[in-house]
């Protein structure tokens, strides 16, 4: 499983922000990030459904982040507190 920050930075600011495989999304928050591409737009929706019924996730929540600025360091660490793991759309 490969970890991507879709900030372009390599390595965060805080080196107390530790990232572990999450192994079993069953029961799981997960996030999607959105920048409002109408190609993901309509992927989401597949994905929704994809994480309910084959991975049981429990809960799904959808946050919108800027199309081509770097997503803010605060929405970025309250995606970290709410979601065990995120699905990003990072290209067209």
């Amino acid at each position: 499983m490969k970890y991507l920050d879709p900030t372009g930075v390599i390595a965060r600011k805080s080196s107390a922000t530790a990232i572990t495989a999450v192994h079993d999304l069953s029961g799981k928050t997960v996030g999607i990030l959105s920048n409002l591409w109408p190609s993901f737009e309509k992927m989401i929706g597949r994905f929704r459904d994809q994480l309910t019924e084959k991975h049981h996730v429990a809960r799904i929540i959808r946050y919108e982040i800027p199309r081509n600025p770097a997503a803010p360091d605060a929405l970025l660490d309250k995606i970290a507190a709410e979601c065990d793991a995120a699905i990003v759309g990072l290209a067209n």
